[in-house]
């Protein structure tokens, strides 16, 4: 457990790092859109994860933890667009916990006893939800920059 936490741990650094690096250089709605289809088949990927498959586990922890940093500088590059003043931007980090927090409160209502892979379920369902509403507002956004 301590080398997955640790493992994970280094890969949300390295995925924070790289997408502080990339913030500049890639959409912001593209990484994000990308990400979230990321984070929904890592979910996805999760509930097929067996009882003794330590490495596929590990592999997938690792992996969440690389994407989900990975977007966060994007979250931020979105807001400062839709907000130069930055008063949207300072808000991210705590909606962002409070997701956090939202997820596991979610998902404690799909998870009985020793099996924990409805929660990974949840979590697919987030990340689909994500993905949807950023297609929804890309069309809307193209809408509205059409008709200007």
């Amino acid at each position: 457990a301590k080398t997955v936490i640790s493992l994970t741990i280094l890969a949300q650094v390295a995925g924070g790092c790289i997408g502080t690096w990339a913030v500049r250089r890639m959409a912001a709605g593209k990484v994000l859109f990308i990400s979230s289809v990321g984070l929904a088949a890592i979910a996805g990927a999760f509930c097929h994860v067996g009882q003794g498959q330590q490495i596929q586990f590990t592999l997938l922890a690792v992996l969440l933890g690389f994407v989900w940093l990975l977007a966060s500088p994007f979250h931020i590059s979105l807001a400062l667009r839709a907000d130069p003043a930055g008063e949207t931007a300072a808000v991210i980090p705590a909606l962002q916990l409070l997701g956090v927090a939202l997820g596991p409160l979610a998902a404690s209502f799909v998870v009985r006893e020793v099996d924990a892979r409805p929660a990974m379920e949840v979590g697919a369902l987030f990340a689909i939800a994500v993905v949807v509403l950023l297609a929804i507002s890309r069309g809307r956004s193209a809408k509205m920059v059409q008709s200007v």
